[in-house]
């Protein structure tokens, strides 16, 4: 018998192995299939089918080695992008206390001493001409920071393409207000406006409460150039808002020429929220509690009736799921502004 035994139980270990490594039961992640033994045109469908930048620069990256996939990102740390000539050629003069500069920039406490408390004095590793980006027809993946000269027809062109989980951002040149809003993503922390914001009079409002939104944190700071290029009505406006809040601050620097926002913490008996806010009352509890709620939280749970302008401002750009269990009162001329703000706020899959 034993003699029989080990030609048969050979011939079973030769059919059992191969269904084993197909399965990959050694690796407790079983159910991970390896990126290089998916279909070439399964992957090429995934990359054509995603929905998120993050997403589909995560998957090219993991699949680097395939050639196809390269042209889709332009990888950038810190880059500067205009659609001047003569400033691109300035910003690319290259000295040797620029290069010390960008050498110590990965030092959090070089880069905290440099730009101060209240400002960017960012560095650059790269510079792009919009007509450049254009014509190579990739978009730019921006890491770190994103430093913008242009004018209003060159953000139209160039903010499309511009992609990535940068935290600062530095603009210069005449900019709408809506362009703007679109490159200041939820993960952005510092914000530098040296140009000209153009604002119309129905925006004053959506401009004060979204710097207000903005400057959530400590880490978190909005500047912008001098009152000179702005309505005496919308900075009458900002400063009434960060009286209301009492946790933020406005105020102006002459050397720099610039005003600054700023979030200054808890004052009083605040509500600082970190995760769940949970809220049942009524439209005039709601008036009363609302001003003293702030924190990042992320989950935000509302019963009883509330007026859709209390709603918009318990939802900050950290929020991500918002359930409403009571009744919203949406007057006929906020319709519009109800549909707009709840796709802008569906803008990924978290967000619900």
């Amino acid at each position: 018998m034993s003699a029989n035994f080990m030609p048969c139980f050979w011939r079973f270990l030769q059919q059992f192995l191969p269904f084993c490594t197909a399965l990959n039961i050694s690796d407790p992640e079983s159910g991970i299939i390896p990126l290089e033994k998916l279909p070439y045109g399964f992957r090429s469908r995934i990359i054509d089918l995603s929905m998120t930048a993050k997403i589909r620069h995560n998957f090219i990256r993991a699949c680097s080695t395939i050639e196809r996939f390269e042209p889709y990102w332009d990888d950038h740390d810190q880059v500067f992008i205009t659609d001047n000539h003569v400033v691109c050629k300035r910003a690319m003069k290259d000295t040797f206390f620029f290069r010390v500069c960008k050498c110590l920039d990965q030092f959090t406490y070089w880069r905290n001493t440099k730009d101060g408390q209240y400002t960017i004095f960012p560095v650059w590793k790269s510079v792009l001409l919009v007509d450049e980006i254009l014509d190579r027809d990739k978009d730019i993946f921006v890491h770190d920071t994103l430093i913008l000269n242009c004018q209003i027809q060159g953000y139209e062109k160039v903010i499309p393409r511009i992609v990535g989980p940068y935290t600062r951002l530095v603009v210069d040149g005449r900019i709408r207000w809506d362009q703007l809003k679109r490159l200041i993503h939820r993960g952005v922390k510092q914000v530098r406006v040296s140009g000209r914001i153009v604002v119309e009079p129905l925006d004053y409002d959506d401009f004060v409460g979204f710097i207000i939104r903005h400057c959530r944190g400590i880490d978190s700071i909005f500047s912008f150039g001098s009152s000179r290029n702005y309505n005496h009505e919308v900075m009458a406006r900002l400063y009434a808002a960060c009286r209301i809040h009492k946790t933020h601050k406005v105020f102006y620097t002459s050397e720099e020429d610039k005003y600054h926002v700023t979030y200054k913490g808890i004052q009083g008996n605040e509500i600082f929220v970190h995760d769940t806010l949970i809220l049942n009352c009524q439209i005039e509890g709601f008036e009363k509690v609302i001003p003293r709620i702030v924190g990042p939280y992320t989950r935000l749970v509302v019963d009883g009736r509330i007026k859709w302008d209390q709603l918009k401002r318990l939802i900050h750009r950290g929020v991500k799921q918002v359930r409403v269990s009571g009744r919203i009162v949406v007057e006929p001329l906020d319709y519009d502004d109800f549909v707009d703000f709840i796709l802008q706020h569906c803008r990924g899959i978290e967000y619900t």
